[in-house]
This record gives structure tokens, C-alpha cells and sequence, in this order.
């Protein structure tokens, strides 16, 4: 039944295209690591982060991309979950917002969302993220939206463990 759809949506961090322009690339860091812009240089930085962050995904272009695309797919078909969708935090489109309402739109009574950034102390998953589902919450008054974080320490040490073994 509709009304029961649990939806998720994975957030990864993003990357940027390996075939986008290093230059323009450059003077979108440059931009972003100016402490004042001029209404001029905000203007140009936000069509350079809207460049980057559209330009066409392939598996070789973006192996982060494709990965969490796999990922998503896994999910799903593991989870059994109709809607999962994925989300970026910089450089690759979609942003959280743009997910969420995606999924929204699908009809989904609620929403789970994961981040890939596992441990704590990051800005991305601490504060960026949140603030994203937050916001999505007093869009979407009628379906339940869960930040799916922090990632329990022992849950962390425990695949980090079995990922050593794996290895030695």
C-alpha cells in the first residue's frame, strides 16, 4: 500500500567529475575559499557549483558517483525498498533537498536517510545533513523523515574489525 512506503535515501559526499574543466574547477575552490565574495564572484561561484554538480555522470568519469549508485541499488534490492534514491553533498547533483523531494513526490510515508560519512565530527554528516532533513521535516509535515545518524561505535568498530581480517 502506498501509504506504507518507506523510502531512503543514501548521502554521499560527492566528487568532482574527472572530465571537468580543472580550471573552472579551480576558480570554483578559489571562490569558495574566499572569505567575502563580491555580488559578482557569489554569482559566478554558484553557476560554476551548478556546472559541476550537473555535468554528465559516467562510471569512469565519477567512480564515487557509480559507487553510490551501486550502493543504492544494493540497498534496494536487499532492503526491498521500491524508492531509494541518491543524494550529494557538493559536486554532484542531486543535493539532499532535491532527493527528499523527490522522494516526497513518490509518495512515500516516510523517509530514511543514510549518510556514508560514518563517523562522528564531520560537518558534512553533523551539521550540513541534519540541517537538510530538518528542513525537509517542515516541508513534509505528513511524512516522517528520520536522519538515520550518528552510527552506533560499536556497530563502526565491529565492521572495521571484520574489514582487518579481511585483510591481514
Amino acid at each position: 500500500m502506498a501509504s506504507d512506503r518507506v523510502a531512503v535515501c543514501l548521502v554521499g559526499h560527492g566528487m568532482p567529475p574527472k572530465d571537468f574543466p580543472r580550471g573552472r574547477l579551480l576558480e570554483m575552490m578559489q571562490l569558495e575559499n574566499r572569505p567575502s565574495r563580491t555580488p559578482d564572484e557569489e554569482a559566478r561561484f554558484k553557476y560554476l557549483q551548478q556546472k559541476v554538480a550537473s555535468w554528465p555522470r559516467t562510471p569512469d568519469n565519477d567512480p564515487y558517483w557509480r559507487s553510490m549508485t551501486e550502493m543504492a541499488a544494493d540497498v534496494r534490492a536487499r532492503g526491498g525498498y521500491v524508492d531509494v534514491a541518491i543524494a550529494f553533498n557538493e559536486f554532484c547533483a542531486p543535493t539532499v533537498p532535491e532527493a527528499l523531494d523527490a522522494l516526497a513526490g513518490n509518495g512515500a510515508a516516510s523517509i530514511v536517510v543514510v549518510p556514508a560519512m560514518v563517523n562522528r565530527g564531520g560537518v558534512h554528516a553533523e551539521q550540513d545533513i541534519r540541517q537538510s532533513v530538518d528542513a525537509a521535516k517542515s516541508r513534509y509535515l505528513g511524512i516522517r523523515i528520520t536522519y538515520a545518524w550518528p552510527f552506533d561505535h560499536n556497530d563502526l568498530v565491529d565492521l572495521f574489525c571484520r574489514q582487518i581480517d579481511r585483510f591481514r
